[in-house]
Order: C-alpha cells, then sequence, then structure tokens
C-alpha cells in the first residue's frame, strides 16, 4: 500500500524545484505543486496500479507546467481582444459622454419622484417585478401600483422629452459651432 506522505516527502521538493525552473515564480511554482500532489490526494486509491510512480509524477508536473504557460497565452490574447475593444471605445466617448450623462439625468428624474412611486417603478423596472408581485411586497392593491406606475411613467416622458430638445439643441449648435 503506498502511503501518501511518503510520496509528499520523497517527491515535493523535486517536483517543486521542476515547475520553479519553468515557470520562474516561487509563487507560481509552490501553486502548481501543491495543485499535483492534491491531485495524488485523489486519486490515492488508484496509485498502487501505477508502475513507474516517479515519471507519472513530473510527468504530471510537465503538463501542469504546459497548461500554466497556455492559460497565459489565452489570458494575453484575452488581454488584447479587451484592450482593442477599449481603444474602440475611447474611438466613441463623445457618444459614451452623452449616454452616460443621459443614463445620470434619467437617474435624477427619478429621484425627483414622490417615494412611493419610484419605490414601485424601481421594483417594476429595475427588479422586474408584476405589478401583483409589487402589491404583495408592499401589501397594496395591483390597481395602486398601476396607478403609481402610470404617474411615474407620465412624469418620466415629460421629463425626458425636455431633455431630448435640450440634447437636440445641442447637437445642431455643436454642428453649426463646429462647420463654421
Amino acid at each position: 500500500m503506498i502511503v501518501i506522505d511518503e510520496i509528499i516527502e520523497k517527491y515535493y521538493s523535486r517536483v517543486y524545484a521542476f515547475a520553479l525552473t519553468h515557470v520562474k515564480s516561487e509563487t507560481i511554482a509552490e501553486d502548481l505543486t501543491q495543485d499535483i500532489f492534491l491531485q495524488l490526494v485523489k486519486k490515492e486509491s488508484h496509485l498502487q496500479n501505477i508502475e513507474d510512480l516517479e515519471a507519472y509524477i513530473f510527468t504530471a508536473t510537465r503538463y501542469a507546467t504546459y497548461h500554466y504557460f497556455k492559460k497565459i497565452r489565452r489570458n494575453e490574447v484575452l488581454k488584447e481582444e479587451m484592450l482593442n475593444s477599449m481603444k474602440n471605445q475611447l474611438a466613441q466617448d463623445e457618444d459614451h459622454l452623452l449616454v452616460s450623462d443621459l443614463e445620470k439625468k434619467f437617474h435624477d428624474i427619478i429621484y425627483t419622484l414622490p417615494e412611493r412611486q419610484r419605490e414601485i417603478f424601481q421594483l417594476s423596472r429595475e427588479k422586474g417585478l408584476t405589478h401583483n408581485e409589487i402589491a404583495k411586497k408592499l401589501q397594496i392593491s395591483p390597481s395602486t401600483v398601476k396607478n403609481h406606475m402610470v404617474k411615474a411613467l407620465k412624469t418620466l416622458r415629460h421629463q425626458y422629452t425636455l431633455i431630448s430638445s435640450c440634447i437636440v439643441v445641442f447637437v445642431i449648435y455643436s454642428i453649426y459651432y463646429f462647420t463654421v
């Protein structure tokens, strides 16, 4: 019967050294080594069937370092894709600023609603609750929820129309100002 403690004692420092020579980081080598021996602990009952345990352990270590580098490469590709995405996003900065400003204005308008209307609106639109679910949660009738939603939406539409008009004027002014 193979005792896992003996295996760890015999091979741990060698596996760590092997991993360290490849990954060049003590922390990562330690993590890989621990992962290798954790896998061995999980497969302890099958270890007696392995003919050359040392070869098995070092092959597992070689695969672990290979997968580590593969993961790094994948992360680099992901980082590059994210960088390109961010560059594209920065190219659309003005649109983004306009949208974020509109979102801020929208949230500001929501907070001008009376407290109960705001609460019902947020439960409906942000939490996705139905009128009946809101009514149960707030212990009011579904028709009261509907009335609050109608009033809230009417207020939001009116305020949004005012903001939209200001934006149109701003865009027209900007186009005129920058073309003259």
